[in-house]
This record gives C-alpha cells, structure tokens and sequence, in this order.
C-alpha cells in the first residue's frame, strides 16, 4: 500500500486563498443583499447583523490580500474574521430568541399560512388563539438553535481548518532559499 505524498505548501497556500476568496466574497455579497432587504423593514438588529457580517467577510477578504503579498499575518486574519462572524451569528440568535415576538411574526406570515397553522392546532384538539403563541417561540427558539449550531460547525470549521494550514501557508510565503553555486 502506497502513502500519498504530502500535499506542497504551495499548493496548500493557493487553496487557503481560493477558499478564503469564495468565502470572503459569498459572505459580503449575501450579507449585503441581506442588508438591503432590511432596510425595506424596521429591523435595526437585522440592519445591524448585516453590517457586521459584511465587515467580517472583507477581514477575511483583507487577509486574503496579506497572505498575496506574501504577508504571513493574512492567516491571523482569515481565523479572526471566522470567529467574529460565529460571534455576532451567535448574538444575533441570542437577541432574536430573547426578542420574539410572536404577534409580530403572526402578523407577517401569509394568509394562507396562518390558516395551515390555525388548522393544524385544531387538528390537535388545540385552541389557536391560545396556543398559537407558544408554537411560534417554540418554532422560533428552534431556528436560532439550528442556526447557533450550525455556524459553530462551519465557521468553527474554517477557522480551524486556517489554524491547521498556518504553518504550510507560512512556509509557503517564505522566500527560496539563495542557490550556491
């Protein structure tokens, strides 16, 4: 049984930047239509997320740019810029759980909705107006839970995996050596 050769750091360093473009970019361009959407909505917190997670896609994205200028710190910035996005995911979930509203969310579902929902409460022997409430902060409280989860797996993934190619990026980065003749 053969072993495969350990993988070059050049090669390492040129996947770091293509990962760290493809995310750098994807994160400011959904955060910023995200952004966009939320002005046609009061939703200073909503507002507000998608700034913050604008500005962490462009650390990543100014890390990016170190690490091509053959500045090491670049991958500093990578993982710094992957746990702040986890922290502020994080605290949005945190005020969106503590902040619900239900009659709010009530009111901004669709008509045809809102009778499925009402429908299937009296399915169950339930009395909507009563119970109606407790349905969505369950709902509600499950999303922010999914989402908390879910972003400790990918971002605390990304950033673990920069921490992991630190020292082959850094390797890469470093001048060859002078040839003797």
């Amino acid at each position: 049984m053969s072993v495969a050769p350990p993988v070059l750091p050049e090669k390492t360093l040129r996947r770091v930047l293509a990962i760290a473009r493809a995310d750098g970019w994807s994160i400011v361009i959904v955060a910023s239509l995200g952004g966009l959407y939320s002005l046609l909505q009061p939703s200073w917190l909503f507002t507000g997320t998608s700034i913050l997670v604008v500005l962490t896609g462009l650390a990543e994205l100014h890390g990016r740019r170190l690490l091509l200028r053959h500045d090491p710190s670049g991958v500093a910035w990578l993982i710094r810029a992957q746990l702040a996005l986890l922290v502020v995911i994080w605290n949005y979930a945190w005020f969106r759980w503590q902040l619900f509203d239900p009659q709010a969310m009530w009111a901004e579902l669709p008509a045809l909705a809102q009778a499925e929902i009402d429908r299937q409460l009296n399915a169950a022997g339930l009395i909507p107006e009563l119970d109606r409430p407790l349905l969505l902060r369950m709902m509600n409280a499950l999303v922010c839970l999914l989402l908390a989860f879910l972003t400790l797996l990918y971002q605390g993934g990304m950033a673990a995996y920069y921490t992991l190619k630190r020292r082959a990026v850094t390797e890469a980065l470093q001048p060859p050596p002078p040839i003797l003749s």
